[in-house]
């Protein structure tokens, strides 16, 4: 009983504005443990995640050196295409859920501070977003891939994963 006052307490004590994603993506637990996230969670999350890199991109566009638009233009087209493919599985027959129109609180954030910043301090920060970033897209996609409950989004994440799994793999190489 006092383990479930800690545990209430501590989730209403999250501002609103942090309750954006389910508190065990939030915590990290969810990754560490391998948990598939639901089905709404799981595209609300890649949808989010993929506007991000698209935005980022287009700003690296214009403020980054040489090798950080190189892949900036490859993100882009990369997740240009898997939001098309999510935003036609979404709207599909078997799925019918609706995606986000905007950023959440968090990457809403990370795109601001990315704005202010030029030069070596918004390169820095830019490749290490993408890191963070595509970590938490290829993790969705891998763990609802293996483990989730609607086999026309199972399909579609195991499909894009290759891909962003190299765009991962690119922005890993970023500061190098």
């Amino acid at each position: 009983m006092k383990a479930m006052i800690v545990v209430l307490t501590i989730v209403l004590a999250v501002p609103a504005a942090a309750q954006d994603r389910p508190l065990s993506e939030r915590s990290g637990v969810a990754p560490a443990l391998g948990l598939t996230p639901a089905t709404e969670d799981f595209v609300r999350l890649i949808a989010i995640g993929s506007m991000f890199n698209i935005e980022a991109g287009k700003l690296a566009q214009q403020k980054a050196d040489a090798k950080s638009k190189a892949f900036a233009t490859k993100v882009i087209a990369d997740y240009e295409k898997f939001s098309a493919d999510l935003a036609a599985l979404a709207s599909s027959g078997s799925l019918k859920i609706a995606l986000p129109g905007t950023l959440d609180s968090a990457y809403e954030r990370k795109l601001g501070k990315l704005q202010e910043l030029s030069g070596e301090s918004f390169d820095a920060q830019y490749d290490k977003d993408q890191l963070a970033s595509h970590k938490e897209v290829v993790s969705l996609l891998e763990r609802y891939a293996y483990g989730g409950d609607h086999p026309d989004l199972k399909l579609f994440a195991a499909k894009a994963l290759p891909r962003l799994e190299e765009d991962l793999r690119m922005a890993r190489d970023l500061r190098k």
